[in-house]
């Protein structure tokens, strides 16, 4: 048996598609709301700067790069340059709205000094004197960017210490000789932007919340138009998979979208899976009656092939009678063959000597009726072995028919095999069938796969099946072939022997006629004396056509004991021929069985669906 599959886990559709959509719909708000606040924080930069670039363009045109240059490497804020250019930059602060206007020169590293600060008069708060140092490393790039490369930048949104949230932009203070001697820097106040920003977040939030809760509520919506009829299909399938394979179950199609369609096509599948049941059941039923007329085909030649054993054990007990017989009757001919020759002999003694003729008369009547005696047992034998080899070429008549019938029944059973084997190609066809449509109702349809693969395994084996019963069939023809050309040959030589035969009983029954006219003449000797010499030499005469005319008979007698051995060792290979077509049957019949039992599993399997 095979180990059963571990049950997938389970994944609920839809639960991913809740997650999804919340996922989707939270990542939707946040990119809406950080796009926002990007355009916006964009925007309020992009004012500040314009404003911020004007500025700084307007104070660099108002500092003179050398002497900002000895201004700062002196610190002396009592030159009237220092007092004249604060007052300058401060005028120009107050026309914009800016928070601070200042110049900045570097110390070292990332330690600045302030060298004239036009953001408020001294002595303010915010008025940064001549000197003052501050670390700009926690601040925008903007700054060190201007002095290194020369040119306006401008930072982002950035909070600085002391000063709250600031927006600044940054110029070169360049000599005549093009070195940078400072910076120019302008910030703006952005503390309502932030603020502004604050506000747009919170309300980019509670916007995204009633996004999110209409989503929910969307998703409700969506989950019951959607997951409700395909939980209609999952229980339906569930009921299929799980129960004993009612195909009768069908699904309620209450309205034709996708959900409508999928249920559509499955009761359509539920059909065809019907059809695909119905029609395999059928084969089969099919393959059943096929099965039982091979069985019990095999069962009637089982029993033919016995009925050969035994006529073929019967035409080798027959033809082994046959060889006895002819042996003796052989050995009565060659004994006769010596008598004539010794009649021959007396019969020349008594031309020589006619005053024995008297005596030697007396020896050949007695001779003579011995020979008869012994002429009249030959043609009794003949009589006898003339029957047995009409009967034995009758039952060898009959020993064909049997195999020409079999012949026959091994015809209906090649056809039968061949009906297996269409059967179990169509049971193929019919499993990759059902397996394509298992395949395509994906995870519900790995029950169908499976019965489909059963299927098309015992459609293989079937298959194979059917090739082996070829195989044997046409192992039992050679073996039929053989027995039906060892028949035909034994035919041949019982119709040979049955004409031998009777000819010889004809040459018998001449030679006795010919001794009953030699007694006659015999006792015509006896009687009359005085013709003793007409007579013997009238013997004479006969006695040397009896030889001649007996020739025949012993060559005939020969070819008759060569032949009873031939029909013999037939008979030998018709036993041998019939045990292999006994056993071959024997392995038909089994094979037989076992095809029998398939077709009853495969029955069995096909009627657990319910149609």
């Amino acid at each position: 048996m095979k180990k059963e599959q571990a049950e997938p886990k389970k994944a609920s559709i839809k639960v991913k598609f809740i997650l999804f959509f919340t996922v989707f719909i939270v990542i939707l708000c946040a990119t809406y709301t950080a796009v926002s606040l990007w355009r916006l924080t964009g925007a309020a930069v992009d004012i500040f700067s314009r404003e911020g670039v004007v500025i700084v363009e307007k104070a660099a045109a108002l500092l003179d790069g050398d002497a900002y240059a000895d201004l700062a490497a002196s610190g002396d804020s009592g030159r009237p340059y220092y007092e004249s250019t604060r007052k300058a930059l401060f005028t120009l602060k107050q026309a914009y709205d800016c928070r601070f206007l200042f110049t900045m020169s570097p110390v070292s590293g990332t330690v600045w000094a302030y060298i004239i600060d036009g953001s408020a008069e001294p002595g303010a708060e915010e008025f940064s004197a001549m000197g003052d140092t501050d670390d700009i490393a926690g601040w925008d790039g903007a700054l060190l960017r201007a002095a290194e490369n020369g040119t306006v930048e401008i930072s982002g949104l950035e909070y600085q210490d002391g000063w709250g949230w600031v927006i600044s932009v940054y110029a070169p203070i360049k000599t005549r000789a093009g070195a940078v001697a400072g910076i120019i820097g302008c910030d703006f106040d952005a503390g309502p932007l932030h603020d502004l920003m604050m506000t747009e977040i919170v309300r980019q939030i509670i916007l995204a919340l009633i996004f999110v809760a209409a989503g929910f509520v969307l998703e409700y919506i969506f989950i019951r138009m959607i997951f409700r009829p395909m939980e209609q299909v999952r229980f339906s399938l569930r009921k299929i998979a799980e129960g004993e394979g009612d195909l009768r179950i069908s699904i309620p199609v209450h309205r034709m979208d996708e959900v409508g369609d999928m249920a559509d096509n499955f009761n359509r599948f539920i059909a065809k899976l019907k059809e695909i049941i119905f029609t395999i059941n059928t084969s089969v039923e099919e393959l059943n009656r096929n099965a039982l007329g091979l069985k019990t085909g095999s069962g009637e030649m089982l029993a033919e092939t016995e009925s050969i054993f035994r006529g073929a054990g019967e035409i080798r007990d027959t033809a082994g009678n046959q060889s006895r017989h002819a042996e003796t009757t052989s050995e009565g001919i060659r004994q006769i063959e010596g008598r004539i020759d010794r009649l021959e002999s007396m019969l020349g003694a008594q031309l020589g000597a006619v005053r024995e003729a008297s005596a030697a008369i007396d020896t050949m009547t007695a001779n003579l009726r011995s020979v008869s005696a012994s002429m009249s047992l030959i043609g009794e034998r003949y009589v006898t072995l003339v029957s047995d080899s009409r009967g034995g070429r009758d039952q060898q008549l009959k020993t064909g028919e049997s195999v020409d019938r079999i012949a026959g029944q091994m015809e209906n059973l090649i056809s039968a095999n061949k009906t297996i084997t269409v059967i179990a190609a169509q049971t193929n066809l019919l499993a990759m069938n059902a397996a394509i449509e298992a395949a395509h109702a994906g995870t519900a349809g790995q029950g169908f796969a499976v019965v489909a693969e059963e299927i098309r395994n015992l459609s293989v084996t079937a298959t194979d099946q059917s090739k082996t019963i070829a195989a044997h069939i046409n192992e039992i023809k050679d073996t039929m072939k053989i027995v039906v050309d060892a028949s035909k040959q034994s035919i041949s030589s019982f119709g040979r022997i049955s004409t031998d035969i009777e000819a010889l009983s004809a040459f018998i029954n001449e030679i006795q006629s010919a001794m009953d006219a030699q007694n006659a003449q015999i006792e015509g000797i006896v009687r009359a004396t005085v013709s003793v010499r007409e007579s013997a030499a009238s013997i004479h005469d006969e006695a040397g056509l009896m030889k001649s005319d007996s020739a025949p008979i012993f060559s005939q007698m020969d070819e008759l004991a060569r032949a009873a051995q031939t029909i013999l060792s037939q008979a030998e290979k018709s036993i041998r021929a019939a045990e292999e077509l006994h056993g071959a049957s024997e392995r038909v019949m089994e094979i037989a069985n076992r095809n029998a039992v398939n077709a009853d599993n495969v029955s069995a399997t096909v009627r657990r669906f319910r149609v």
